[in-house]
Order: C-alpha cells, then sequence, then structure tokens
C-alpha cells in the first residue's frame, strides 16, 4: 500500500506545509499541492478512495491546527463530528478490505486526538511531547511552596467527614485549575517550556484533586499522588 504523502527533504521537522504529494495507492492519482483542509485530502479526488494515515502527521494536523496549547474546543468538536462522518467505518462497510482498515485506522486515530486535544492536561503534555520535552513518570516538584500546599490538601482531604468540607476544598481546587491554567497558556505562548513543564506538574496534581473530591463520600479513603 503507498501512502499518499511523503515529507519533503527540505523540511526539518517535517510539517504539514511540507509535504509532497505521491499518489493515490489504487488509481496513482497525484495531487499538483497539499489540500489546506485535511477533510480534502483523505480521499482521492479522483476515484474518492479512503487514504491511510499519514505516520508523520501530528494530533493538530487532523483539525487543522497550529500546536499551540490555546485551542477552541467548539471549534475541535464540529471539526471532530464533520470528519467523523466521512470516517467513521460504518460508512465504509461495503467497501474493500483495504478501506475499511483504512476508514477503522482513521477514525482511532480522530478519537485519539479528539480526546487530547479537547483536554487542557492531555493537551499541554502532548505539546510537551512535540517540543521534545515529555513528562515522565514520577516527576517531582521539589517548590517547597506547592510542597506545603499538597500536605495542607492532603490533611484538609483526610480531616473531612461531611460533603460540604469537601466542597470546600473542591471549590478552591477548581479555582487553582483555573489558574494554572491560564499560566501554562502564558508559558507556551513565551516558549518557556521549562516553565510550562512545570506547571503542567501542578495541573496533574490539581487534576488529580478534582477527581478524588468528585467521587468523594464518607468513609472512602483518598490516596494522592503528584
Amino acid at each position: 500500500m503507498i501512502l499518499a504523502f511523503i515529507p519533503n527533504s527540505e523540511c526539518d521537522p517535517p510539517d504539514r506545509a511540507c509535504l509532497r504529494i505521491i499518489k493515490c495507492w489504487v488509481c496513482g492519482h497525484a495531487r499538483e499541492q497539499v489540500p489546506q483542509r485535511f477533510l480534502d485530502e483523505i480521499t482521492c479526488e479522483k476515484c474518492h478512495t479512503l487514504q491511510p494515515p499519514h505516520p508523520e502527521y501530528n494530533y493538530y494536523d487532523l483539525f487543522d491546527k497550529a500546536p499551540t496549547f490555546n485551542v477552541n474546543v467548539k471549534n475541535l468538536q464540529s471539526q471532530y463530528r464533520r470528519s467523523q462522518t466521512l470516517l467513521h467505518p460504518d460508512k465504509w462497510s461495503m467497501s474493500t478490505p483495504e478501506q475499511k482498515r483504512n476508514a477503522a485506522q482513521q477514525s482511532s486515530l480522530l478519537n485519539k486526538a479528539f480526546r487530547t486535544l479537547r483536554d487542557p492536561l492531555q493537551r499541554g503534555l502532548y505539546l510537551l511531547k512535540l517540543r521534545g520535552m515529555p513528562m515522565e513518570e514520577g516527576t517531582d516538584n521539589n517548590d517547597p511552596a506547592f510542597l506545603m500546599e499538597i500536605m495542607d490538601i492532603n490533611e484538609a482531604i483526610e480531616d473531612a467527614e461531611t460533603e460540604a468540607e469537601i466542597s470546600v476544598v473542591h471549590e478552591e481546587n477548581k479555582k487553582q485549575i483555573g489558574d494554572v491554567i491560564q499560566q501554562v497558556s502564558e508559558a507556551f505562548k513565551e516558549d518557556d517550556l521549562k516553565r510550562a513543564h512545570t506547571l503542567m506538574g501542578r495541573l496533574q496534581f490539581y487534576e488529580n484533586i478534582n477527581q478524588l473530591t468528585t467521587h468523594w463520600h464518607p468513609g472512602r479513603r483518598l490516596t494522592i499522588t503528584h
């Protein structure tokens, strides 16, 4: 099976604007230029055969977006629905085994991309990975003030006996999440990846607290990780 695109050797690293088209894996037709929209390039413009996923594309490419932290989630969702209307495997159920496989792969990749980019935490972690600074498992934050804050939150959750008490922790934590997301956005805008990396570690902790306090009930022992 021939992929629809190959990277242009003059581009380092390769991105969508630098891709040169080969040809459709079925009819051999080659476009004259790379389409501007993802939906315009996943099928051959001549025989309308569904093409396989391009291995060089990142999640942002599937939504025609630049790799930035700030994303319009409503717009993302609209594009996702339009793409899935075309890519859903049911639409290709009467096609050849190759096109069924392409549809399943394209749809699965689009699902993963959407779940990642719609969520600030997952989006930030993915963006760090794209920029060469992935968040490794067990990454510690050694800032004394933050460590003290962790201890205080742990104590507040352990001491909580009523929903009203845990609600106070939950609402305060939501404010912290909002503040950190804003700081992460600014760090990425300024291309301060080291600060973005540190802030994403904090956001992971606050999101963990959010999950725990959301599902809290009296007598349940909570385990907080950071």
